[in-house]
């Protein structure tokens, strides 16, 4: 019976919140009464009175028959009895689970809440993160405003261009592109892609660049996008560590300049 139950995995849609509902990421087991087949079908989202399940060749059902649905969700096997409400051109199916036990709706209750608390926490972060990264903005831009225009020689802000390896993590999606460091001061970078930028400004990122054979891990926020391909990244948070290391690297792009 193990392998009756595919392994789902849950991510939560915010606009599926109203209604308790998670997009699903898995596999779930359509039983059949009549005609007394077991079919494997994709799940697209669960909840405690019922799920969707997607299957790419038709599936011969019709609105009212009775239906089992199986799969396993955090280690947890289930099976709930159902009855199909929708088709789309029998291969969507909408299925409300019927008589479903105590236990076993209290269980899968804690699950999917479990997931809600934790989506609930990370919007409160991420709204926190962004407020607070809007309110440096607008500090920073008031700042500059009232000290006029930058000068170039001053040297924590003054850009030196290199041409280096670069990986931007992107926080809050999991994700990342790689490309080069076009430019760097000890205020941020500026990075050219190879992939398009996910993301627009004022968004948490960790960028991870080579110059000169010195790698850096610097944390910061994205500041401007010059197209869907170049990144301009404002360093935040910075440790002083990291700030000695940043120095040091501009600090031998300008010899090595001088030099030349």
């Amino acid at each position: 019976m193990e392998d009756e139950y595919p392994e789902t995995n849950l991510m939560l849609r915010q606009e599926q919140r109203k209604f308790f509902r998670f997009a699903v990421e898995g596999e779930a087991i359509l039983f059949l009464q009549e005609p007394g087949e077991s079919l494997r079908c994709g799940m697209i989202d669960l909840g405690l009175e019922g799920c969707r399940l997607r299957r790419e060749e038709e599936i011969p059902v019709r609105v009212g028959m009775p239906v089992e649905v199986a799969f396993r969700l955090a280690g947890e096997n289930f099976r709930f009895a159902g009855v199909l409400q929708w088709s789309a051109r029998n291969c969507v199916l909408g299925i409300q689970f019927q008589n479903m036990s105590a236990p076993r709706r209290q269980e899968l209750a804690e699950l999917l809440g479990g997931l809600r608390e934790e989506l609930d926490a990370r919007e409160q972060e991420a709204a926190q993160r962004s407020a607070a990264m809007q309110e440096a903005a607008s500090e920073e831009s008031a700042a500059e405003k009232q000290e006029g225009p930058r000068k170039q020689d001053r040297r924590q802000h003054t850009r030196h261009e290199v041409d280096g390896t670069a990986r931007v993590r992107f926080l809050s999606l999991h994700s990342q592109v790689v490309g080069k460091v076009l430019d760097v001061s000890m205020g941020g970078c500026r990075i050219r892609s190879t992939e398009v930028i996910p993301v627009g400004v004022f968004r948490r990122v960790e960028v991870e660049f080579l110059v000169r054979g010195t790698p850096l891990l610097l944390p910061g926020v994205t500041q401007a996008l010059h197209d869907k391909y170049t990144l301009g990244i404002r360093f935040v948070e910075v440790t002083d560590r990291k700030k000695d290391q940043l120095r040091a690297v501009i600090e031998e792009i300008e010899e090595g300049a001088a030099a030349s």
